[in-house]
């Protein structure tokens, strides 16, 4: 798209790209906010109504149904459907500050950020539905940092983020989206398994997919990393301990 004819082209830097199902191209562009490309060739300018303006979107994801998500660094998140714009912030419950990473997986919309994961969700009350997203919220300390984001088809959760790869087992996800209060059990890999992190917290993004084969791949400070949540490989022999020496009374 062509720059504004104040900024500097040098400046100018593809932030996220995408491509929805009416083959319209979305991009984000560092200090120019976010374009969209029609089909007949011609550009023009994304502006949400809530003043978002030029705004840079961090991450931009489409999905099967023809709607287009768009992550901001303030925290918000614009769902795109059609000419329509609808936007989420912390008064739907969107509370994950930066946003770094936007997966959709069936029904289910994830969006990551700087600090935690929410997932939306659908209310029925009143004769209405009302979407909304909620905090997963995890036994030990926040997901920070998060900016990869994978739910396999078993339902597992994997997340690329600031203190390493952390898995989430099924049964934990769906606890943690349903009981008021519950705080899910994860299991973390970090630099012991392999794993160097933080995962980008820029760009490149997302820092985490899977292929077609189900394995799944993370980007990290020590390079790229995969595996394959089917098969996970564990030690269950304790490490033996030698005693070398012993000191007493000073």
């Amino acid at each position: 798209p062509p720059p504004s004819r104040d900024m500097n082209p040098a400046l100018l830097q593809v932030h996220a790209i995408a491509k929805d199902r009416e083959d319209r191209l979305w991009v984000s562009i560092t200090y120019d906010g976010v374009h969209r490309r029609r089909v007949d060739g011609s550009w023009e300018r994304f502006e949400a109504t809530q003043g978002l303006g030029r705004a840079v979107a961090n991450v931009i994801t489409t999905d099967s149904s023809g709607r287009t998500w768009l992550g901001y660094p303030s925290g918000q998140v614009a769902l795109v459907v059609g000419d329509s714009v609808r936007m989420f912030a912390a008064s739907e419950g969107l509370d994950v500050e930066s946003v770094l990473a936007i997966s959709v997986h069936g029904d289910r919309v994830w969006v990551s950020g700087q600090l935690g994961v929410a997932a939306l969700t659908t209310r029925e009350g009143g004769g209405r539905s009302d979407e909304r997203f909620v905090t997963l919220a995890t036994s030990g300390e926040t997901l920070r940092g998060v900016s990869g984001v994978v739910e396999t088809a078993d339902g597992e959760l994997w997340l690329n983020g600031a203190d390493g790869v952390t898995r989430i087992a099924t049964v934990e996800v769906r606890r943690a989206l349903t009981e008021h209060g519950y705080k899910a059990q994860y299991e973390r890999l970090d630099y012991r398994d392999g794993i160097e992190p933080p995962a980008p917290q820029v760009r490149p993004l997302p820092s985490a997919v899977a292929g077609t084969d189900g394995r799944l791949w993370f980007t990290s400070a020590g390079g790229v990393s995969s595996i394959d949540p089917r098969s996970v490989r564990r030690n269950a022999v304790p490490p033996p301990v030698h005693l070398r020496a012993l000191s007493a009374g000073g």
